[in-house]
């Protein structure tokens, strides 16, 4: 009898802690950023950039009025929440040199400049096959599908990381 009963007692817990590691794993991001929120909020609003730009076919954001007219676009086709950030996209990039359009490439160009100023030129390189794979497969849902222009734009970010100064691993 005590061992019918120690194995449904084992049999519960197991049972219980599938149930619970299957809803705590089986979250997309948006719902890991929701639970964040404060229980007070009113109001949570979302924008996923990476659709915005890939369904404008906006391209390279790199001047006021391409930025510009993404956000308008963007707002126009219902793409877009209301929201603080999109009115200051233009000043956040000529401050910052990035905006919302453009965020997700900026923090590979920080990951490679940071592993070339600590780890060299080699290591730096080696980030190369993962950086454009994350960046157009599902990571990202696909968000830019074409290899070869985010292998371009690695290339440009690292010779202009390179171009700019020693590393650790030089000294």
């Amino acid at each position: 009898m005590r061992i019918l009963l120690a194995g449904l007692v084992t049999l519960a817990i197991v049972v219980l802690a599938a149930f619970y590691l299957v809803r705590r794993l089986d979250r997309s991001p948006l719902q890991q950023a929701l639970d964040a929120v404060p229980s007070a909020s009113l109001r949570v609003a979302f924008t996923d950039w990476k659709q915005v730009r890939a369904r404008l076919g906006a391209g390279s954001l790199t001047t006021d009025r391409a930025i510009e007219s993404v956000m308008s676009r963007g707002y126009d086709a219902d793409l877009t929440a209301a929201s603080s950030i999109e009115d200051a996209a233009v000043a956040l990039h000529d401050k910052y040199g990035f905006s919302p359009t453009n965020a997700e490439w900026e923090a590979y160009v920080e990951t490679m400049r940071a592993t070339f100023e600590t780890r060299g030129l080699a290591a730096t390189e080696a980030l190369r096959e993962e950086i454009v794979r994350r960046f157009v497969g599902p990571d990202y849902g696909w968000m830019w599908p074409f290899p070869k222009v985010v292998d371009a734009w690695f290339s440009k970010a690292l010779s202009d990381i390179a171009s700019k100064g020693d590393t650790k691993k030089d000294r």
